[in-house]
């Protein structure tokens, strides 16, 4: 067989400045500006914050969904409007004529703080109000203050902060500004149950007695500094440290290694990896290399996990940037998770495939303050292939943790293979399941979600690739929500405490049947000694990258009633174009036309108003062009013209047209002024409502 090399590279240790130690002192008061500090301390992580702690959650979630594993526990009524049941805590004050009614969000009896909100959409309004004042410190739309807070917050006195600072707050359809009450939180909703009321309300509860000081108008002036100067920890490489570049060496197959061994009392502050090769080389590498970490003599390691999927993406090289987690365009990776140790720890690394991996792995640590309240990180990667993901009742609660004794969960990673032929997210959506989690051994999870692209802190099962300081969508290679697929959310200022246990869920529910989906995921938290879990023992099955399989498009879902031509089968013969073959298209068939024109030929069986969609592949290489079917100018938008492109990656994507008048029969689709080339996996006719 032939030898296929990767690699990852050896640790080293740095003089670093020692981080501050955790004293046993009585804490500060909790105020807007801790919380705002908070946002980007990493070290504040490594500390138990204290029995007593929680973090829970109020959401539009479906409320039959009443009893675990009951008739109606995967019912999917969330907030699009006329719910069997309202969704929230209470009814203020039934409905009027106009059938404006007010509804109970939250109505929090202790000290704490918010520390998350999103919203997918929310009419109506909200009214907050904190200790029990009679004058809220908002009333004014919904959706403002689940998503736009900061902007809010931040409006009077002028001038306005910079565009960064707001950025570090709202994160896609979340806002984590924090608002910190010293007695008391009460959310009203006022609006109409038939409308949209999509909602998540985050809240940190601290134990009675607690000092807090509440959130007032002032505070916007008061920490406009400490918010830009958090908002900078949030650019790209802030929080990295340099340092010499780490030594290679080559695992053989089926060789594992200690990599370097600490002692004393320190932490590593950042961990750095990289895999060498090329295309499916480096990706078995990245999967197939088990990075195993164990701090003060554990026999069971605390981090066990593949060492691309630990870095928050797969398969292969993904890039993107966020707070704790960076993958860049060269491969190397970078862990800034905060890692302490009483006694020492060990790295060390295994590799599973069938080929040598050459692999270089880095550790900088620095001075540790080790106390009684610091934790231990851990990672725990589990993966199940060959699903079969369905939605409704037989949809399922797949678990990502079950974890004992004290700590604090602080990160999702999920890597998706889903082959589901739809090319539409409706049809295609793999995430209409809700997290689900239990705290200290709750008989109701005390976080019960909306979906699973809201827990992500984005909406609508979106196929666009993003990146924030706190979750990331690094890869969905579709069409929409088809293919691989990377989502991650870090839980920095809302991470969840637990004084016993945790036990994390995420329903895998999807909107068609789809046999042979993958669905891997990696669960990071913090414990004290002493804590365990279910982590599995890893598989020589697991750790491969599923392969996407052969398919061909269907009609349905989003597409339903549509017409559906592969390019090689619609184009003109005249028309100059490479076919490509590769799995990752339909029917196995890709065609890339070099231009200027291209001709393909599509019909309609009836007369009438057709929506004309291109499936094409977009990557790095910018490719522009415009359309016209049957000389009809068809537009994307009203500028008119196609561009496409997406950086580090290629993807199938749906360019969807403007709808024009077609007769029956065969129509002329032509492409004309084309740059660069254009890719065209396939064309649908659709018609339109």
């Amino acid at each position: 067989m032939s030898h296929r090399h990767t690699w990852i590279i050896l640790s080293c240790t740095l003089a670093l400045p020692a981080l501050s130690p955790g004293a046993d002192t009585e804490p500060p008061a909790v105020t807007t500006g801790t919380l705002i500090a908070e946002m980007s301390d990493l070290q504040a992580l490594t500390r138990f914050p204290g029995p007593g702690r929680r973090v829970v959650q109020f959401s539009s979630y479906d409320r039959r969904s009443n009893l675990p594993g009951g008739p109606e526990w995967f019912a999917n009524s969330d907030g699009f409007g006329s719910e069997p049941i309202p969704n929230f805590e209470g009814v203020v004050k039934e409905p009027g004529a106009d059938g404006v009614g007010e509804y109970l969000i939250c109505d929090i009896q202790q000290p704490g703080a918010i520390v998350r909100t999103w919203t997918a959409a929310m009419d109506g309004i909200i009214r907050v109000s904190l200790d029990g004042s009679a004058t809220p410190i908002y009333d004014g739309p919904a959706a403002d203050f689940l998503k736009h807070r900061a902007t809010y917050v931040f409006k009077d006195p002028p001038p306005a902060p910079p565009a960064a600072t707001i950025a570090a707050f709202e994160q896609r359809y979340a806002d984590y500004f924090p608002i910190p009450f010293a007695k008391s939180c009460r959310i009203v909703w006022v609006g109409n149950l038939k409308q949209v009321h999509f909602y998540h309300v985050q809240a940190r509860l601290y134990p009675q007695g607690t000092q807090v000081q509440s959130f007032s108008p002032g505070d916007a002036a008061r920490y406009r500094d400490l918010a830009a100067q958090a908002a900078k920890k949030f650019a790209p490489g802030a929080l990295t440290v340099e340092g010499q570049p780490a030594t290679e060496i080559t695992l053989a197959p089926g060789e594992a290694k200690d990599i370097q061994k600490l002692e004393g009392t320190g932490a590593i502050i950042q961990l750095e990896a990289r895999v060498g090769g090329t295309g499916e080389a480096v990706a078995a590498g990245l999967r197939g290399t088990v990075l195993r970490i164990a701090f003060d003599g554990y026999q069971s390691p605390q981090v066990v996990c593949p060492v691309g999927d630990f870095f928050g993406a797969s398969p292969g090289v993904v890039p993107y940037e966020s707070l704790p987690m960076t993958v860049r365009e060269d491969g190397s990776m970078v862990c800034r998770f905060v890692m302490p140790y009483q006694k020492g720890a060990v790295i060390s690394a295994e590799n599973r495939t069938g080929a040598p991996v050459k692999l270089a792995l880095q550790a900088r640590t620095a001075a540790y303050a080790w106390d009684q309240r610091s934790m231990h990180f851990r990672a725990r990667w589990r993966a199940d292939h060959d699903l079969t993901a369905r939605g409704g009742k037989d949809a399922v609660d797949l678990p990502f943790l079950s974890g004992h004794g004290e700590g604090v969960y602080v990160g999702t990673a999920v890597y998706i293979m889903s082959p589901c032929p739809v090319p539409t997210a409706g049809g295609n959506w793999w995430g209409e399941g809700d997290e689900k989690v239990f705290v200290d051994g709750e008989a109701r999870p005390s976080i019960f979600g909306t979906g699973s692209e809201d827990y992500f802190n984005y909406a609508w099962s979106e196929c666009e690739l993003f990146q924030y300081p706190y979750f990331a969508q690094p890869i969905c290679s579709g069409p929409e929500t088809r293919g691989y697929i990377t989502n991650n959310r870090w839980h920095i200022l809302d991470g969840i405490p637990f004084d016993k246990s945790i036990s994390f869920f995420i329903e895998l529910y999807s909107h068609s049947g789809t046999p042979h989906l993958s669905y891997s995921r990696v669960s990071y938290w913090y414990a004290r000694p002493g804590a365990y879990d279910d982590g599995p023992a890893l598989n020589d099955a697991d750790l491969r990258v599923p392969p996407l399989l052969a398919w061909t498009v269907r009609a349905a879902g989003g597409a339903a009633g549509a017409l559906m031509f592969e390019a090689e089968d619609a184009r003109d013969p005249a028309s100059p174009a490479k076919v490509i073959s590769d799995v990752r298209y339909s029917a196995g068939r890709l065609v890339r036309f070099p231009g200027p024109v291209a001709i393909l030929h599509v019909k309609t069986e009836t007369a009438g108003k057709y929506q004309i969609v291109l499936t094409c592949a977009s990557g790095p290489q910018k490719g522009t062009f415009t359309a016209t079917i049957d000389g009809a100018v068809l537009k994307h938008n009203e500028q008119g013209g196609f561009a496409l492109q997406t950086p580090n990656t290629e993807r199938l994507v749906n360019v969807w047209c403007q709808p024009v008048e077609l007769t029956a029969g065969e129509h002329t689709l032509k492409l004309s002024d084309i740059v660069g080339d254009v890719g065209v996996d396939f064309v649908w006719v659709k018609p339109a409502k």
